[in-house]
């Protein structure tokens, strides 16, 4: 009997999966982030991973410190063996809005000065996901890929009255690291042939 069929004819019964998951590492950063995956096929998923870091210090002439930001993460993923279980390999897009400053980051940001634009970029990843019941897991993956920042560049040591500098950068390196705590919610569902 084919595996596939069971209970009655014309149903087929097959597998889907639904995970949630927070990213530990970006949290650590104290920036709130959700992610929804959903499974596609048995080895194909789409993952969806955004975050929204509103926190601004309090801004004074000299000290002007942010990281705010919104960041949201579409990708496909392949799964070597099943969906939500073991190696998987994908590829990523990146849309992002930010006001930084106070930070150096990737050799790209310069602490003294305030960063104000607009992301956008592809890349790839790869990953593993461990279960260590049936509803809870952990998920690890890095990701490298491409990303064109359009961004305002002002002095931070005296934000408030300075001129802005335009400007366009091309980063390559790291778009993704996560050590992901996840819920997995899989169940039968059924299809009329």
């Amino acid at each position: 009997r084919d595996p596939e069929m069971s209970r009655g004819l014309g149903d087929v019964y097959k597998r889907q999966h639904l995970a949630l998951k927070t990213n530990l590492l970006y949290a650590a950063t104290l920036t709130p982030n959700l992610g929804l995956e959903i499974g596609i096929t048995p080895q194909i998923s789409l993952n969806i991973v955004g975050s929204y870091n509103p926190w601004n210090r309090e801004g004074k002439k000299g000290d002007n410190d942010k990281l705010v930001h919104w960041l949201v993460q579409p990708e496909v993923r392949y799964w070597l063996c099943e969906a939500s279980n073991g190696h998987f390999i994908g590829i990523h897009g990146i849309a992002t809005k930010y006001n930084i400053a106070g930070y150096s980051l990737f050799s790209m940001l310069d602490k003294n000065y305030r960063y104000e634009g607009w992301g956008a970029g592809v890349g790839i990843n790869y990953g593993y996901s461990w279960a260590f019941s049936k509803r809870w897991g952990i998920e690890a993956y890095l990701g490298i890929g491409v990303v064109q920042f359009t961004f305002d560049k002002t002095d931070n040591r005296d934000w408030c009255c300075n001129k802005s500098e335009h400007a366009e950068k091309t980063y390559f390196g790291p778009t993704q690291i996560a050590v992901s705590y996840t819920h997995l919610r899989a169940h039968e569902t059924s299809q009329d042939l």
